[in-house]
């Protein structure tokens, strides 16, 4: 995300208040990314579910922890909290 706003910073010369913001931690970024990931792959508004993250874990060789795996779940949860307010 902070790429796009790096690109409208240097598209029109205005920098975007989000540039302000530290970034993530490694460990919350490479999480966010991994959810974003899973988010793509939905099936229409299907929530993420555990297979899914299993699959992407077998694929990617990536093992979550149980908390990693919640955090994906909550994440997910909001997302389609803030979808029905829309």
């Amino acid at each position: 995300m902070r790429e796009h706003y790096e690109h409208v910073e240097k598209t029109t010369g205005i920098r975007p208040h989000e540039l302000d913001i530290p970034p993530l931690p490694k460990t919350t970024s490479e999480l966010w990314a991994t959810f974003l990931r899973l988010h793509r792959s939905r099936q229409a508004d299907a929530p993420i579910v555990f297979s899914e993250v299993l699959a992407y874990s077998h694929l990617t060789g990536r093992i979550f922890t149980p908390l990693e795996v919640d955090t994906i779940s909550e994440l997910d949860a909001l997302w389609h909290q803030e979808r029905a307010r829309t």
